[in-house]
């Protein structure tokens, strides 16, 4: 399996992730960094910090939005 499945598989079951959880995904153990900022360059991801937390994560928003709408349609929007 290519390193891009197993990440897009990741993002599907975990669309907000941190820097470890991106480096497990990605199947890296250093730099994680440099390559969430290449998927953030790419809109593939997006930054947010809570600033209570000061923890950085980054949201996959294309994945939420679908499951949104998807949840929508279902009528489990808003429980």
């Amino acid at each position: 399996m290519h390193w891009h499945v197993g990440f897009a598989d990741g993002l599907l079951q975990h669309p907000v992730i941190s820097a470890p959880m991106a480096g497990g995904l990605l199947g890296v153990r250093n730099n994680e960094h440099r390559h969430i900022d290449a998927l953030v360059e790419r809109g593939i991801l997006q930054s947010h910090t809570d600033h209570k937390t000061r923890n950085r994560t980054w949201r996959a928003q294309d994945v939420l939005t679908a499951l949104d709408r998807d949840a929508s349609r279902a009528g489990r929007r808003g429980w």
